[in-house]
């Protein structure tokens, strides 16, 4: 139509993603220092017991591997009441690699190496609360 005006819009982008689909891998990070992953990716690890949380300083990255539960430096992992996803408690890690997060992280690119999950601070992404009823 030629009488149609245009309207300048004023876009704002913001830093935040869609929560992970089902199938994707999913691991995340509170500023309490509680790590949670998806069965999928605990799977991948070989559904431990406990896992030996690791710190990699100069690349930034964080490392969560298998481990016997009987180990001096063992996270037990626990079970969501659901079953779909597994969480370790991991706060005395948080402080003694001198981490702080305000708000929960999401890793974009979890991965496995050498029997280690992967979880690289520089790829990561502010993590969706919960679902709440929000009226518009």
């Amino acid at each position: 139509m030629e009488n149609e005006q245009t309207t300048v819009r004023c876009w704002k982008e913001f830093d935040v993603s869609p929560p992970a689909a089902r199938l994707e891998d999913y691991a995340s990070i509170n500023g309490e220092g509680k790590i949670v992953l998806n069965q999928r990716l605990y799977r991948s690890l070989g559904s431990p017991k406990a896992v030996s949380v690791l710190y990699d300083e100069a690349r930034q990255t964080i490392g969560i591997r298998p481990v016997s539960p009987i180990m001096p430096n063992a996270f037990p992992v626990y079970h969501y009441i659901a079953g779909r996803r597994v969480w370790v408690r991991a706060a005395h890690f948080i402080k003694a690699a001198k981490l702080e997060f305000s708000y929960c992280i999401r890793f974009t690119a979890p991965h496995i190496e050498d029997n280690t999950l992967i979880l690289n601070l520089h790829h990561t992404t502010r993590a969706l609360g919960p679902k709440r009823n929000v009226s518009v």
